[in-house]
């Protein structure tokens, strides 16, 4: 009899607990149609979408993680993640414990900017990881006033080709108007019009 009346007492603290958290009146209400209005409908299934929303976009090359903004550490991260860092785990560490500290100080800035705007935010990282230069994209979003969820996207390899294809193009734009220089150099000994590459008249009278 006491365990039930025990159980009972919890269920109800968790109850107000998960209460509290939802009557944020600062949080933007639910747009009918969005995934917030459907989850407040569907609260039995507010975790497994998250978990499978989570597991749809890791195939895609994106890794999420959660992080405690009381204490700057980990609490959830995609596996993926820690490959993406190039360490053992990144639950349980904050980002001077995996990061150079002029990095983080960049990261927290943004955080901070997420938190008070309360809508998704995008920027580019670019880090240093095992001496190796990395570029990410990073997306935003706070879960209430305590915790922030991010979804990285690494770009090291797009930005490399983007570079590439840059240059390629610089170097072709470069020959053609060496080859256009040629040509009219050619023409102006030749007696021809530069424009319309006929004969000038000078030609005929001689």
């Amino acid at each position: 009899r006491y365990h039930s009346r025990f159980c009972a007492a919890n269920a109800r603290s968790d109850k107000n607990d998960f209460k509290d958290m939802t009557d944020d009146q600062t949080a933007p209400q639910p747009i009918h149609g969005g995934l917030a209005h459907w989850q407040a409908g569907h609260t039995e299934l507010g975790g497994e979408a998250l978990v499978g929303l989570v597991s749809l976009i890791e195939p895609l090359g994106s890794q999420a993680a959660i992080k405690a903004m009381s204490t700057g550490r980990y609490v959830f991260a995609s596996a993926g993640l820690a490959q993406m860092f190039e360490r053992e785990a990144v639950v349980g560490h904050t980002d001077a414990e995996l990061l150079k500290t002029d990095e983080t100080t960049a990261l927290r800035r943004v955080e901070q900017t997420v938190m008070a705007q309360r809508h998704p935010v995008v920027s580019e990282h670019k880090l240093e990881i095992n001496n190796r230069r990395r570029e990410f994209s990073v997306t935003r979003l706070a879960l209430g006033a305590d915790f922030l969820l991010s979804v990285w996207h690494e770009r090291t390899e797009e930005r490399h080709r983007e570079s590439h294809l840059q240059r390629a193009l610089a170097q072709i734009e470069q020959q053609q108007s060496s080859i256009e220089q040629i040509r009219r150099e050619l023409q102006q000994g030749s007696g021809r019009d530069d424009v319309s590459g006929l004969y000038m008249r000078a030609q005929f009278d001689d």
